[in-house]
């Protein structure tokens, strides 16, 4: 299988100090991406998710389609959120494993304000080389993007558990779902400033996306 490599938003510049290519800080910068308008998740799938239940598989989905429910944590309080289901996902080869191991990431994009998008990367076992095929493999991480404000989730501060379950994988389309979660908090990859904002992804699923 021939890899096309996940590559992360990169700005022209990588701190305040760097504008050449802006004229200055963009606006907006440093404030959070708004995700309020988003669907409250059903009581059902949060219980789900906090009993480490599956609450969301790749049969519940349209084929091309992908979801992501998570917990999103700012001043406002905690609350999950349910974005529609998604037709434009797909799972990527991702170079950044450790070593002796294949990863993959998988993205759902978000229609917070500006739009956004939930990552999860899932991974081999340690000294297994091969390509990607049905099985269950460690969840590596999550991570939250705001490309028009250049926002990210903070390295340091991810944190996960769980697995991600490929059901199927022909003719260059993958499905799956998570059994796990994965979280952080979002910086500002400008001022490498935290934003205030912690997002939990406690469910993904994907059907028939491309795999690249």
């Amino acid at each position: 299988m021939e890899h096309r490599h996940y590559q992360r938003p990169i700005s022209c510049a990588l701190g305040i100090v760097m504008t050449g290519c802006w004229g200055g800080l963009p606006r907006d910068v440093l404030v959070p991406v708004d995700c309020s308008a988003l669907p409250v998740a059903p009581e059902e799938m949060v219980e789900a998710i906090e009993q480490s239940d599956v609450p969301l598989e790749d049969t519940d989905l349209e084929p091309g389609g992908a979801q992501v429910a998570f917990e999103w944590s700012d001043g406002e309080g905690d609350r999950w959120l349910l974005p529609p289901q998604r037709e434009d996902s797909e799972v990527l080869f991702n170079p950044y494993a450790p070593e002796e191991r294949l990863a993959w990431t998988v993205g759902v994009k978000v229609p917070c304000s500006p739009e956004a998008a939930a990552f999860v990367t899932f991974m081999t076992e340690e000294g297994v080389l091969e390509s990607l095929a049905s099985g269950v493999y460690p969840v590596l991480n999550a991570s939250f993007d705001v490309p028009e404000r250049e926002q990210s989730a903070d390295g340091e501060s991810l944190v996960a558990e769980g697995f991600v379950t490929i059901t199927e994988v022909s003719d260059g389309l993958v499905s799956g779902y998570l059994h796990g979660w994965g979280s952080g908090t979002l910086k500002s990859n400008f001022t490498q400033e935290q934003l205030g904002v912690g997002f939990t992804v406690g469910a993904m699923a994907f059907r028939d996306v491309p795999l690249w």
